[in-house]
């Protein structure tokens, strides 16, 4: 009778090692495919740097018909030490479409405000690959 009770619990803790294993494989199966943007922000050397600021890094899909951005990925540096700095975007492929448009900017906030200090234009980015690394120029 002991045997048979170890025997079935010996089999149950089989099939949970079997199934947690599938669950692993299926995950790593199914994890969706990230796509990068690397670049740099640039800063005007004329200006004073506040000691506490937040930049960010925005890629932005633009509707060419209605002309209305909407944010896609967002990076945000706290207190960047030195320009030009270096960022890297990361988002999933699986959210662009070739119907949209792409750009991409910086923007410079100081502490405790939310008007931006400097800011760079939008950038047209092709995200099919082969283009240069996208660099923003922040300005007043």
């Amino acid at each position: 009778m002991m045997e048979k009770k170890g025997i079935a619990l010996l089999l149950c803790l089989c099939i949970l090692l079997l199934g947690s294993c599938a669950l692993t494989k299926n995950r790593i199966a199914v994890a969706p495919p990230f796509t990068i943007i690397s670049g740099k922000v640039t800063y005007p050397n004329n200006l004073y740097f506040p000691s506490r600021v937040r930049l960010e890094i925005t890629l932005w899909e633009m509707d060419p018909h209605t002309r209305q951005l909407q944010m896609v990925v967002q990076q945000t540096i706290a207190n960047p030490q030195r320009f030009p700095l270096n960022f890297t975007l990361r988002y999933e492929a699986r959210q662009i479409s070739l119907s949209k448009d792409y750009y991409i900017n910086a923007v410079l906030y100081r502490q405790m405000e939310e008007e931006p200090y400097l800011k760079s234009p939008l950038v047209g980015l092709f995200l099919g690959g082969g283009q240069p690394a996208p660099v923003l120029d922040l300005s007043l």
